[in-house]
C-alpha cells in the first residue's frame, strides 16, 4: 500500500485522511453488533417463538399467532400481523384462510408455511408485511391427519430450507418418538426418508450438506455417571445419506440445544445450557464459548434458531430472542452460578435486570445432604454462588449453623421483604438475628379434597376429622353402596392400607405441628390403628388389572366422596370451596387442631463466593420479581383479589378459537356437523364459566380461604431420621399383610426411631 501511495505522489495529510477513512470503515463494521434481549422478558403464558429469517437485513420473527420484523438499532421489535387461529374441516366446500407460523428462505426466496394444516407458500416481504403467493404443493402424506371432524398435521420437530428442497425432522411417537429426517422436493412436491438415524437437529451447511446433532435417544443414558449421554456433532450429506462426525459437543447432555452457521466466515455455532458455541476454521473439532443467553428453553422453536445478523449472531429460543456479538475476547468478566433453581419466571425477570451478569444454572446436580451440599459450598470449581433449598428436603438450618449462608442482613430489601412474610417463615429465615435465607415460595402439603355434591347426593355430613371418615366408610357396604354404585367413599384398591397410610400421615403432622419428637407409641396412634383393625373393607377394595383398559374404566368410573390430593399453591385456592370440590382440615380426632404442613422454599448466598455483591442484587431483583400470587402466599397482609394479567389475550383467544370452528362449520360436510356443533357447545359453555372465574389469578375468597388453612399451618422441616425410613416401610409391610400385630410395629418402629436419631447426631 505504502508504494503506491509513493508513486501517486501523495502527501502525508492525504494518506493521514484515508487510514482514518479505513480505520472508521473498520470501526463501524465491528461495533455494528449488538448484545441484547430484543424481547421483553417473557413468561410460560405466552405462544413460545417458532421461527427466525433474515430478508433484506431484517430480523422476521414468528410465533404461533404472529410475525415480527426487527431492524437493527430498533428500540424494539414491529408486529407485522397476527395470524388468524383457523379450524379446517375435512372436504370442506371453502379452502382455508392463508396464514402461516414459519418463515423460511432459500437463496433469496422466502416461503411462509402452516403448521396447522401444512401449507408452504412463496411469500415475499413488501412495506414490512409478509404477504403469501402461490402455494407449493408437497406431499406430506400422513403428517397431516384427521381426527374429530378436523384436519390437523402432526407438528415436526424442525423445517429448513436448501437448495429448492424442504427438509423436516418429525418424530412419530407410535414407534417410540426417535426423530427421522425427511425432504420434500419443491418442485414436484416429493417426498422421501434418509435412513440415517438420531438426527436430533439440523442447519444448513456449505457444499450441500447440513449441520447436524446427533443424540441416540434409546442409548442415551449413562448409568454410571447417572446422566444423559452427550450430543455427536455431525455433518450429513443427502447425496449418499452418511454424516461425518466432528466430535462431541462440549457440555452438552442430550439432544438439548440447536445449531447454526455463518456462510460468510466458516463459523458453526452450537447452543445449549445458556451458552452460544462456535467452531472456526482454525480448529473444527473444538467448541469455544462465544456468548452467554438468559434462556435455556428451546422447545417451539421450528427454524432458524442460529442465524449471523449485523456483524453478530441472532438467536432464537423459546421464550426470546437474543442478539449477541460472538466475540470470546468480550465475554463478561463475572458470573453467577445458581443451584437448585430451573429458570423460573422470577429467575428470567431477574436476569433481564442485570444483563451485564450472565448467570449459570447448576442444575445437573442434585445434593442429597447438608453435607453435600456444603462441600460443594467449599469447592474451588463452578463454585456456587447462590442456592435454593426446599425445606422439608434438606437441613437448611444445619448449613446455617455451620455458616454456609452468607448473612443478608445488610440488603435492607431483603429484610424487608422476609419481615412481611408469615412469622413461621421468618423463623426458617433467621439465625441469631441474623437473615441467612430468604423465603422465595410457599404452599400447603398434601391435603384432603371433598366432593360437596356427592355428600348432598348422599345425606351424608362432610367429615371433619379421620374418624369422621372411618365411619362413613363403615357405614356404606351396608348402607349406602346399593343406592349409589357409581360413587365410593375412597378410590383407591386397598382401603386398609389407604387408611393406615393417611392416618398415619395426619399423625404424623400433628406431632409436628406440637413440635413434639415422634414415637408411635402413643394413645391417639393405638385408637387410629384399632379403629382401621376394626373396619372390614373387603366389599369396597377393587383389584384393577392395570394392563387392562376395562378394568382401568372401571375402576374410575365410581366417584370418590374425598381424596388426597398433593401440595397445594394460593393460585389453587380460584374456584375452591364454593364449587364442586373444596379442600378440607381434617383433624386426626375430636379436640384436637388441624395439622396443615407448610413447604417452604428458600434462597441463600454462599459466604464464600466472589461475588457477593452480584448475589445480592440477583435476590434484590428476584424477590422483587415474584408474582403478585407467590408473594401473597407468604405475606399475610397482602389480601386484595389478584388480576390474572392475561385474561383479556385468553378470552381473545378462546373467542377467536370458537369463531373458527363455527366458520369451519358453514362449509363442513353434513357426517361432520354433529360432532363439530358438540365441541362448539363445549368451548362455548366454557368460555362464558371463564368469564366469571377468569378475571381474577385469585379472587379476595380465595385468598381468604387459603388464611385460613396457613392459620392452621406448621413449617414442614427436615427430619434426619428421614434418610432412614425405608426400613420403617418393611414394618408396615408386616402389619398391613398380619405377620405382626399392632404391638410388634409399635415396639419396633419406635425402636428403629430411636435407633435413627443416634446414628444421626
Amino acid at each position: 500500500m505504502n508504494q503506491s501511495i509513493k508513486s501517486r505522489g501523495m502527501g502525508l495529510a492525504p494518506i493521514l485522511s484515508l487510514l482514518l477513512a479505513l480505520c472508521l470503515m473498520v470501526t463501524l463494521g465491528t461495533a455494528a453488533a449488538e448484545n441484547r434481549d430484543v424481547f421483553p422478558i417473557r413468561t410460560d403464558d405466552v405462544m413460545p417463538m417458532v421461527s427466525l429469517a433474515v430478508v433484506d437485513g431484517k430480523l422476521l420473527i414468528t410465533q404461533n399467532n404472529a410475525a415480527y420484523v426487527y431492524i437493527p438499532g430498533a428500540a424494539e421489535p414491529v408486529l407485522m400481523q397476527e395470524q388468524a387461529i383457523t379450524i379446517y374441516a375435512p372436504n370442506a366446500n371453502a379452502e382455508p384462510p392463508e396464514r402461516f407460523d414459519v418463515l423460511l428462505t432459500d437463496n433469496g426466496q422466502l416461503y411462509a408455511f402452516d403448521l396447522s394444516i401444512g401449507r408452504l407458500y412463496k411469500a415475499a416481504l413488501e412495506a414490512d408485511k409478509v404477504v403469501l403467493g402461490e402455494q407449493v404443493k408437497l406431499d406430506l402424506g400422513a403428517l397431516v391427519q384427521e381426527s374429530e371432524g378436523y384436519i390437523y398435521m402432526e407438528r415436526p420437530e424442525e423445517l429448513l430450507m436448501k437448495d429448492g428442497f424442504l427438509y423436516m425432522i418429525v418424530r412419530d411417537y407410535t414407534a417410540g418418538g426417535s426423530p427421522s429426517l425427511e425432504r420434500f422436493e419443491l418442485a414436484t412436491g416429493a417426498r422421501s426418508a434418509f435412513k440415517t438415524p438420531h438426527i436430533n437437529h439440523m442447519a444448513a451447511y456449505k457444499d450441500g450438506k447440513l449441520l447436524v446433532m446427533l443424540w441416540d435417544q434409546e442409548n442415551g443414558y449413562d448409568q454410571q455417571q447417572n446422566r444423559q449421554t452427550p450430543a455427536m456433532l455431525g455433518v450429513f450429506d443427502p447425496a449418499t445419506d452418511t454424516v461425518t462426525e466432528l466430535g462431541e459437543l462440549t457440555d452438552s447432555e442430550g439432544s438439548e440445544g440447536n445449531l447454526g452457521y455463518d456462510s460468510d466466515n466458516d463459523i458453526i455455532y452450537s447452543i445449549r445450557r445458556g451458552k452460544l458455541y462456535r467452531r472456526t476454521p482454525d480448529d473444527m473439532a473444538k467448541d469455544e464459548l462465544s456468548a452467554y443467553l438468559p434462556s435455556t428453553y428451546f422447545w417451539g422453536v421450528v427454524a432458524g434458531a442460529i442465524a449471523p445478523f449485523d456483524g453478530g449472531v441472532a438467536v432464537l429460543t423459546g421464550d426470546n430472542l437474543f442478539l449477541r456479538d460472538a466475540d470470546p475476547a468480550k465475554l463478561p468478566a463475572t458470573t453467577l452460578t445458581v443451584y437448585g433453581n430451573y429458570g423460573d419466571d422470577a429467575h428470567r425477570k431477574a436476569q433481564s435486570l442485570m444483563p451485564e451478569v450472565p448467570i449459570q444454572m447448576r442444575d445437573r446436580e442434585y445434593f442429597n445432604s447438608a453435607q453435600e451440599l456444603g462441600q460443594a459450598l467449599v469447592s474451588g470449581e463452578n463454585t456456587i454462588d447462590v442456592y435454593f433449598l426446599d425445606y422439608s428436603y434438606i437441613d437448611v438450618k444445619n448449613l446455617m449453623q455451620k455458616q454456609y449462608a452468607y448473612d443478608l442482613s445488610e440488603s435492607q430489601k431483603l429484610m424487608d421483604f422476609t419481615k412481611a412474610t408469615y412469622p413461621l417463615l421468618q423463623e426458617a429465615s433467621f439465625l441469631d438475628g441474623k437473615l441467612l435465607a430468604v423465603p422465595v415460595d410457599a404452599g400447603l402439603g398434601e391435603m384432603w379434597m371433598l366432593f360437596p355434591d356427592r355428600f348432598k347426593e348422599t345425606g351424608l355430613e362432610e367429615p371433619t376429622t379421620f374418624f369422621d371418615l372411618l365411619d362413613i366408610i363403615g357405614r356404606w357396604p351396608g348402607e349406602l353402596a346399593e343406592n349409589f354404585p357409581d360413587i365410593t367413599p375412597l378410590q383407591t384398591e386397598s382401603y386398609r392400607n389407604q387408611l393406615f397410610y393417611s392416618g398415619m400421615g395426619l399423625y404424623q403432622n400433628l406431632r409436628a405441628r406440637n413440635r413434639e419428637e415422634l414415637r408411635y407409641d402413643d394413645p391417639l396412634f393405638r385408637k387410629m390403628l384399632t379403629a382401621i383393625d376394626n373396619l372390614d373393607t373387603r366389599d369396597l377394595d377393587q383389584q384393577v388389572n392395570w394392563d387392562d383398559m376395562a378394568d382401568q374404566d372401571e375402576f374410575f368410573s365410581r366417584m370418590p366422596l374425598i381424596e388426597q390430593t398433593g401440595g397445594v399453591m394460593l393460585d389453587y385456592f380460584q374456584g375452591m370451596n364454593s364449587g364442586s370440590a373444596k379442600l378440607l382440615m381434617l383433624s386426626a380426632d375430636e379436640g384436637q387442631p388441624p395439622a396443615v404442613p407448610v413447604m417452604l422454599r428458600v434462597a441463600a448466598i454462599n459466604p464464600r463466593s466472589q461475588n457477593i455483591d452480584q448475589a445480592i442484587r440477583y435476590l434484590e431483583n428476584y424477590v422483587a420479581s415474584l408474582s403478585d400470587a407467590g408473594k401473597a402466599a407468604m405475606m399475610p397482609d397482602m389480601n386484595d383479589p389478584i388480576l390474572n394479567p392475561n385474561f383479556e389475550q385468553e378470552m381473545a383467544q378462546m373467542q377467536a378459537t370458537a369463531d373458527a370452528y363455527k366458520k369451519a362449520l358453514e362449509t363442513a360436510d353434513a357426517a361432520a356437523k354433529g360432532e363439530m356443533e358438540a365441541n362448539i357447545k363445549s368451548l362455548e359453555e366454557f368460555i362464558q364459566e371463564y368469564k366469571k372465574t377468569g378475571e381474577y389469578a385469585v379472587s379476595a375468597e380465595g385468598i381468604q380461604g387459603y388464611r385460613a388453612f396457613m392459620d392452621s399451618g406448621f413449617l414442614s422441616t427436615f427430619d434426619p431420621i428421614q434418610d432412614g425410613m425405608g426400613e420403617m416401610y418393611t414394618l408396615y409391610d408386616r402389619y398391613l399383610e398380619g405377620q405382626i400385630d399392632m404391638d410388634t410395629l409399635i415396639r419396633e418402629s419406635d425402636a428403629k426411631l430411636r435407633l435413627m436419631r443416634l446414628e444421626n447426631q
